[in-house]
């Protein structure tokens, strides 16, 4: 019992249930007290499954968002490239400096919530002053631009309702090992009292836990 902690892995506490079981099961005369904790075990399987399928799309979610970011990224520096070519590699030129007051390392520097911010800023002023560009430039880019701002704002939409998902989880997984730690509690009282009418030691109740 004095493994456990609030803190502690799922897996640890199925390590420490499962022990507990095989133990109850093992020694007839208590083998009774073990109905409660199976019960118990049998609904581990869904929620480890679950804990499981949400690490992979939590990883595959964080990827999709770092190549999105890098892919804005990479749009806003092309942009650069083709404004500095139209100005004649001038970034004093007035057309330059309307996009790109700071450095490029400077612009591309957030994740991808204030990327997408960033991105959505320089389209709209590349669209409002588009006299000062080709329309070819300014054609190719609103639209490039445009594709993935909406590529990136469904990612971090969808990161924010498989957020709500995960604290839905650690809810779950919270309640069960709580009831696990509950279990294990009664079956410790039931043998500590199996043990004083037997005339068993504190060392033998303690046998049965991990």
């Amino acid at each position: 019992m004095g493994k456990l902690k609030s803190d502690s892995a799922l897996m640890v506490y199925y390590e420490v249930v499962v022990f507990t079981e095989a133990a109850l099961e093992a020694y007839e005369p208590v083998a009774a007290l073990a109905a409660p904790v199976t019960l118990l075990l049998g609904s581990f399987e869904a929620l480890y499954g679950a804990q499981l399928a949400m690490v992979r799309t939590t990883q595959k979610l964080g990827a999709r968002v770092r190549v999105g970011n890098m892919r804005l990224k990479e749009a806003l520096r092309e942009l650069q490239r083709d404004v500095l070519g139209e100005v004649r590699q001038d970034r004093a030129a007035p057309a330059y400096e309307l996009l790109f007051k700071e450095n490029i390392a400077q612009t591309v520097r957030y994740g991808l919530d204030e990327q997408i911010k960033v991105a959505e800023l320089m389209r709209g002023t590349l669209v409002a002053s588009s006299d000062r560009y080709t329309a070819a430039l300014v054609e190719r880019h609103e639209a490039a631009l445009g594709a993935l701002i909406g590529r990136g704002e469904a990612l971090v939409d969808e990161r924010r309702t498989h957020e709500a998902r995960v604290s839905g989880l650690r809810l779950e997984v919270k309640a069960w090992k709580e009831e696990a730690s509950v279990a294990l509690r009664v079956v410790e009282g039931e043998l500590t009292t199996f043990a004083a009418k037997n005339r068993q030691t504190r060392a033998w109740v303690r046998m049965f836990f991990k």
